[in-house]
């Protein structure tokens, strides 16, 4: 199963049309629609906000079936890609029910970076770079991490960061469901 079908099977168990689903999310029903039949691809700043409007985890998106164990072997990982956004995510652990978190491994790069604006959302976040330089960016404030550095903070804080080495970058990133505490945009 792909994303656009995960996105469209769970918009309609919501009871959702496009429009609505437009209204909650800012983005267009045109766009939503393409995304759906997988004509477009999608930054993670967007999926984030889309899965936290229809009340997921970002890896539910790329799920074929929920398990109770989030034993996922390394050679088996779930990847997208966003072109547009120069980032490759892996999965770590998805599909386990009632977790609280969603853990993504992600490469960056050089360049890359989640998204054009700051985004924001309900929830907590917490990454350590693994590999490489990123410029994490909070509110007003700039962030240099280098190999090593961590950061946590609130996500309703607008955030994002970039990859400003020349090679690629590496980033453990974890994120809190966008279910916890059944939090709504």
């Amino acid at each position: 199963m792909d994303i656009g079908e995960n996105l469209k099977k769970t918009r309609l168990r919501k009871r959702l049309t496009l429009k609505d689903l437009s209204k909650r999310t800012g983005l267009t029903p045109s766009f939503l629609s393409q995304l759906e039949r997988d004509k477009v691809s999608s930054s993670i700043a967007t999926l984030r906000k889309i899965a936290s409007t229809l009340n997921v985890k970002i890896g539910y998106l790329f799920e074929e079936e929920a398990e109770k164990l989030a034993l996922i072997k390394k050679d088996k990982r779930k990847e997208f890609r966003c072109e547009d956004s120069k980032i490759k995510g892996e999965i770590l652990a998805s599909g386990f029910l009632d977790i609280k978190i969603e853990p993504l491994l992600l490469t960056i790069d050089p360049g890359g970076e989640t998204g054009k604006e700051l985004s924001n959302h309900y929830g907590q976040e917490f990454g350590i770079v693994l590999e490489g330089k990123i410029k994490f960016i909070l509110g007003k404030k700039e962030f240099i991490m280098d190999n090593g550095d961590s950061i946590c903070f609130d996500s309703a804080e607008p955030h994002k960061f970039v990859n400003i080495d020349k090679k690629k970058a590496i980033v453990l990133w974890v994120i809190t469901s966008p279910d916890w505490k059944k939090q709504f945009f």
